[in-house]
């Protein structure tokens, strides 16, 4: 049972863990956060007690946890679904990939190097593709170990939930692939995506981007550039839609189609003062 050693965890993301599930309603909050906590114990030990600052920062994950609680409890969805986004939160980003940042490409076009701009934009799609497909297979290995190891001896996911759980994390990028995903009508991928995107806007996000850069945390400019320049992603997403005349009942003028998603969003904007 080398992948359940808690020792390994350091107790501050165990914290960061245990205070997101106060948004839980009563009735399912100690179930799920005892299967949170035993799949991301899970997690550290089989991934991130490995992660490079290259790759994301530790603490992504619970991020992406925390707003998938609040988003799946306004959805109201059912205790299984909650099951399912919470084990996708965890295990959709386990598959390391070499980032192409956005921000080299839009360069590479303010240049007038089209060319080399489309090519690593093809580049960074099967990238994308790669990470999907090898975070997919991840999350099936993972919640089958946790069923093998669950010392309760009851099935914590059920073989449907596990299907289900990997063909979310297989699609859970496909957006920055140009592919239309997830639509509103799915709104257990809706609520996986949007808790997901918005992790650019939280202030690790921001600084793991920065660092990315090799640019000065210290700097307040900094900060402030690289908000702007991931606002862009959101953007760019709309777009997509847009570009296609599909009207997906987004709120307002922005990517988001969840009550919820937008009020995280919104209060981003005002945290940044934008």
């Amino acid at each position: 049972m080398e992948n359940l050693n808690i020792d390994n965890v350091p107790s501050y993301l165990l914290n960061i863990l245990s205070n997101s599930f106060s948004q839980v309603n009563e009735k399912e909050r100690n179930s799920l956060m005892d299967i949170s906590k035993m799949m991301f114990i899970y997690l550290y030990n089989r991934y991130l007690l490995f992660r490079s600052s290259e790759d994301n920062r530790k603490e992504h994950e619970l991020i992406v946890l925390s707003n998938v609680l609040k988003i799946s409890e306004k959805m109201e969805l059912n205790y299984s679904d909650k099951k399912i986004a919470i084990a996708v939160s965890l295990f959709h980003d386990t598959c390391f990939i070499k980032r192409i940042m956005e921000e080299e490409i839009r360069k590479l076009e303010e240049k007038g190097s089209i060319k080399e701009a489309n090519l690593l934009r093809e580049k960074k799609k099967d990238q994308r593709r790669d990470h999907m497909k090898g975070g997919a297979k991840n999350t099936k290995e993972a919640l089958e170990y946790i069923n093998k190891i669950n010392p309760h001896g009851w099935t914590i996911f059920t073989d449907k939930e596990i299907e289900r759980s990997e063909k979310i994390v297989l699609k859970h990028d496909l957006i920055k692939t140009d592919e239309l995903y997830p639509k509103r009508i799915n709104t257990l991928e809706l609520c996986c995506h949007e808790s997901d995107i918005l992790w650019p806007l939280h202030p690790i996000g921001v600084s793991a981007d920065i660092e990315r850069y090799g640019k000065d945390i210290n700097e307040k400019e900094n900060w402030t550039n690289q908000v702007k320049e991931n606002l862009k992603l959101f953007d760019d997403m709309r777009k997509k839609y847009d570009k296609k005349n599909v009207d997906d009942r987004f709120i307002e003028k922005t990517y988001f189609r969840t009550e919820e998603g937008h009020r995280i969003f919104s209060n981003w904007l005002k945290f940044w003062n934008l």
